[in-house]
C-alpha cells in the first residue's frame, strides 16, 4: 500500500507540474487523491487549449463532458488520451489502467499518468500529430490488458475432456475432496468443471469467513450488509465480502457460489458477452414491427458449483461418444467442438435460481402457466441472452437473472416444425442399424426454414447441463426493447 508519504510526493508534483500549466481546474489534494472523471475531463480539455496538444484525438461530442455518460464513454475517453500521452513520449507501453481509474482505484497511476501528460503537452509537443494518430488507427499503449479468460477456459475445457480415459479419476478426485474443502476452504473450487485448482483462481478464503447455514436458510432469504431491499434483490446470494466462500449443507447435497468483483476479469468477460449477445425482437409473436435492441446493465454475477451436479454432468460426458456427433455452429462460446458443448443462457423465476444450483435442471418441473412448449418438455437454452430475458421474471424492482449453463448437445435433431408432445428427444438408426436416442433437439430459425426468429436448444435430461454461473441484470430506464414495451 502507498505510504503518506508517498502520496503527499505524487500530489505535490501533480500540484506543480499540471497546476502551473493551467489554471483551472484546481488541483485540489481532495480531487487529486481521487480522481473523479469530470475532473480529469476538464483537465485533458483545458490541457488541449492551452496546449494543442493531442488536439485532433477528440471529437466535438466527446470534448463535452455532459455527453460522457455511461462508463464505456468515459473508458473510451481516457484510453484515448492515456495512449496519446505515453506515445508523444515514446513508450508503447503503460500499466495505467482507464477502467480503474473510473471506478476510482489507483490513485498514484492517475497522477503518474497526469505528470506524464504535462511532460508531453511541454517537452514532446512535436509528437502529438503522430501519436494521436497511431491511437485513432487503433494501437494502444495499455498493457496490462484484461485477462483473456474465456480463451484459458476453453483451452483447459478442451485439454480436460480430450482424454476421456481419466475423466473417471477426475470426477472422483472432486468427489473425494468435496468434504476436505469443507474442512480447509482454503483448497480452490472447480467451478466450471475445469481444472483449474493450481493456479486458484476463483476462491481466495480463511476458514474465519466460512459461513453455514442451516436447510431453513435458502440463498433468497439471506440479508446483505446493506439492509437495504434494492441490493438484497441484487444479490439474492449476497456476501459480507467478495471473498467469502458461503456453503450450504441441505441434506446430503452441497453447493457454492463466488460472487465477482465488477473488476475483477471473469465478471468483465461474462458481463460483456452477456450484453453483446443481445438481438432486436419483434415487438410481439408474429408482429412485423421490430423492437429495439435492450440495453442493460449487468449488477452482479456470481460463480456457482455444487459436485453432485457436477458429477452427474461429468459422468454424461463419460458416456457421450464424439464419433457419431456431427459440430454444430452455434454462437456461443464453445468449450467442447466435439461434444457439442457450449456456453448457453437460461432464464427462469429468481424463485428457481437457488433449486437450479443445487439440484441442477430437472426438465419435469415447468415455468408456471406455460402449456405444451414448441419443443415440448424439457430444458431450454439460448445462445442470445435476449430470447432468455424473455423467460427471467423481473422482481419487484425490475431484477432479473439468467443462468449461464454448460450445456453438452451431444448429437443434435435439427427440426423446422413444432414437437409439442416430446418428452425426449428423437431416436435413429446408427450406423448398425441400433436404435439410439439423440442428445437434444435444435430449433431452427425462419432463415433456416423453420418456425422461430432465434434458435432453441433443448435438452430433455438434466445430466446434460450444469449451471456455471447466475447472472443478476435490470433493463436500464428508457429501454425500448420488446420486452420493455410489453410485447412478451
Amino acid at each position: 500500500m502507498t505510504s503518506i508519504m508517498a502520496e503527499e510526493e505524487w500530489i505535490i508534483a501533480t500540484q506543480e507540474g499540471l497546476g502551473k500549466l493551467i489554471s483551472k481546474p484546481k488541483m485540489t489534494e481532495k480531487y487529486l487523491r481521487k480522481p473523479p472523471f469530470r475532473f480529469l475531463h476538464d483537465i485533458v480539455c483545458e490541457v488541449i487549449r492551452a496546449t494543442g496538444f493531442a488536439a485532433t484525438l477528440f471529437t466535438p461530442d466527446e470534448m463535452d463532458a455532459a455527453t460522457m455518460t455511461d462508463k464505456a464513454a468515459k473508458v473510451g475517453f481516457l484510453s484515448k488520451i492515456i495512449s496519446a500521452t505515453f506515445f508523444a513520449l515514446g513508450q508503447d507501453g503503460t500499466d495505467v489502467l482507464p477502467k480503474k481509474i473510473v471506478a476510482g482505484l489507483e490513485p498514484e497511476n492517475t497522477n503518474i499518468w497526469l505528470l506524464s501528460l504535462f511532460q508531453a503537452s511541454t517537452q514532446a509537443l512535436g509528437n502529438s500529430e503522430q501519436a494521436c494518430a497511431r491511437v485513432l488507427q487503433g494501437d494502444s499503449a495499455i498493457t496490462r490488458a484484461r485477462v483473456p479468460v474465456w480463451e484459458a477456459q476453453v483451452k483447459l475445457a478442451r485439454n480436460h475432456l480430450r482424454d476421456m480415459a481419466e475423466l473417471s479419476e477426475f470426477v472422483q478426485r472432486d468427489l473425494d475432496e468435496a468434504q476436505e474443502r469443507l474442512e480447509n476452504p482454503g483448497l480452490g473450487m472447480d467451478l466450471f468443471g475445469l481444472d483449474l485448482r493450481v493456479k486458484n483462481t476463483f476462491i481466495e478464503v480463511s476458514s474465519s469467513r466460512i459461513e453455514k447455514r442451516p436447510r431453513s436458510a435458502p440463498p433468497s432469504c439471506l440479508r446483505t450488509s446493506t439492509g437495504t431491499q434494492a441490493k438484497a434483490e441484487e444479490q439474492d446470494f449476497a456476501v459480507d465480502t467478495p471473498a467469502t466462500l458461503q456453503v450450504y449443507p441441505q441434506a446430503q447435497e452441497r453447493w457454492w457460489f463466488k460472487t465477482l468483483d465488477p473488476l475483477d476479469p471473469i465478471f468483465e468477460s461474462i458481463s460483456e458477452g452477456f450484453r453483446n449477445s443481445f438481438r432486436s425482437h419483434r415487438l410481439r409473436k408474429r408482429a412485423a414491427e421490430w423492437c429495439d435492441v435492450a440495453s442493460v446493465e449487468v449488477t452482479s454475477i456470481q460463480l456457482v458449483a455444487s459436485p453432485d451436479v457436477r458429477d452427474r454432468y461429468h459422468r454424461m460426458l463419460g458416456r457421450e461418444d464424439a464419433s457419431r456427433i456431427e459440430p454444430l455452429v452455434v454462437d456461443a462460446t464453445p468449450l467442447d467442438p466435439t461434444l457439442n458443448e457450449f456456453l448457453l443462457y437460461h432464464g427462469t423465476t429468481n424463485e428457481a435460481i437457488g433449486r437450479i444450483c443445487e439440484k441442477g435442471f430437472d426438465p419435469r418441473i415447468r415455468r408456471r402457466g406455460c402449456t405444451r412448449p414448441m419443443l415440448g418438455e424439457g430444458i431450454y437454452f439460448a445462445s442470445a441472452a435476449s430470447k432468455a430475458d424473455q423467460y427471467a421474471s423481473p422482481s419487484q424492482l425490475g431484477f432479473r437473472r439468467q443462468i449461464l449453463t454448460r450445456v453438452c448437445l451431444g448429437k443434435a435433431y435439427q427440426t423446422r416444425r413444432p414437437l409439442r408432445d416430446q418428452v425426449h428427444p428423437p431416436l435413429y438408426r446408427d450406423d448398425e442399424a441400433r436404435e439410439r436416442m439423440y442428445g437434444s433437439v435444435l430449433g431452427l430459425t425462419r432463415a433456416e426454414g423453420g418456425a422461430l426468429d432465434f434458435r432453441e436448444y433443448v435438452v430433455y435430461d438434466g445430466g446434460r447441463c450444469l449451471p456455471a454461473a447466475v447472472i443478476t441484470y435490470r433493463h436500464t430506464p428508457g429501454c425500448r426493447c420488446h420486452v420493455c414495451r410489453g410485447g412478451m
